[in-house]
């Protein structure tokens, strides 16, 4: 087996990243699951063969002796969150068939997340805040429901205008953008499931996440995305930096919200033919 680093050599520089891999054996219950291998199972499963120490080198090879069955290849960089592109080579005695991990992307955000019920707290809380800020047709405006959110969440979580905008779009406001008092308890609750799902998946307690602990984040919120998905999603959101703060995860919630819903609704047969995955590769970059 080899990994080859991809675009490393620029102009007159090269750059190689400290590179390594893993082979870890599925077992039976798991070879059908389309989805994505659980961090429990790399922390509860040894690999059965390795590459080595890491090296900076642009390949790194080991030749492996495997029993029959099913294998998942993990390539990595020795450092965290360290961006890179592999090509993967096996060169094999035996027939076998190599693949990459494909499912359907879904959305369950409805009953994982929305349907938790407003906390007592909350409710008054927001029915405070609601009256102090709602204008004249007693409801909230972007910047309204930012104040009033910003008011109730902790300082390390609090939304800017943008991500507000996003979370309003979502919701039904019939073409005005305006909350009423009933959607802003929804949203204050969803946000609130948001920041335990954050907390849990920021594993090392920085108030960011990686692009690892997003889809693990994603899937917790109901939203099962492939790794390409998730990728182009990171880009959008992240703006190319290499952690993403909390309201960069809800802003995240809120754009697959919102494309899950309005493919849905979309009656084009040939938008349905291609399918929930090339819809939102094509509108995630909008």
């Amino acid at each position: 087996m080899e990994v080859l680093q991809k675009h490393r050599r620029m102009r007159d520089k090269i750059h190689f990243l400290y590179i390594a891999f893993h082979v870890y054996r599925v077992p039976p219950e798991l070879q059908d699951d389309p989805t994505p291998l659980s961090q429990s199972f790399f922390s509860t499963n040894r690999p059965v063969a390795r590459s080595g120490k890491y090296q900076a080198l642009r390949g790194v090879r080991r030749k492996v002796h495997l029993d029959p069955g099913h294998y998942v290849i993990v390539a990595s960089s020795y450092r965290p969150n360290q961006p890179g592109d592999f090509y993967l080579r096996i060169f094999a005695k035996t027939g076998n068939m190599l693949g990459d991990q494909d499912f359907t992307c879904s959305s369950d955000l409805l009953m994982v997340v929305q349907s938790k019920p407003v906390i007592q707290k909350d409710h008054n809380t927001v029915q405070k805040l609601f009256d102090q800020e709602a204008g004249a047709d007693n409801r909230l405006d972007a910047v309204e429901f930012m104040k009033l959110v910003n008011s109730v969440l902790d300082k390390d979580y609090q939304l800017p205008l943008d991500t507000c905008r996003q979370l309003i779009l979502g919701e039904g406001t019939e073409g005005r953008s305006r909350l009423t008092l009933t959607q802003t308890e929804k949203l204050l609750s969803t946000l609130r499931s948001l920041q335990s799902i954050f907390l849990k998946f920021d594993e090392d307690s920085n108030g960011t996440m990686s692009p690892f602990e997003l889809s693990l984040a994603l899937e917790a919120a109901g939203f099962k995305c492939d790794s390409e998905v998730v990728q182009v999603l990171w880009e959008r959101v992240g703006s190319g930096e290499l952690h993403l703060p909390f309201h960069g995860f809800v802003c995240c919630v809120a754009r697959l919200r919102v494309l899950f819903a309005l493919y849905e609704s979309e009656s084009s047969a040939e938008v349905k033919e291609r399918g929930i995955h090339a819809w939102l590769l094509k509108f995630l970059v909008v």
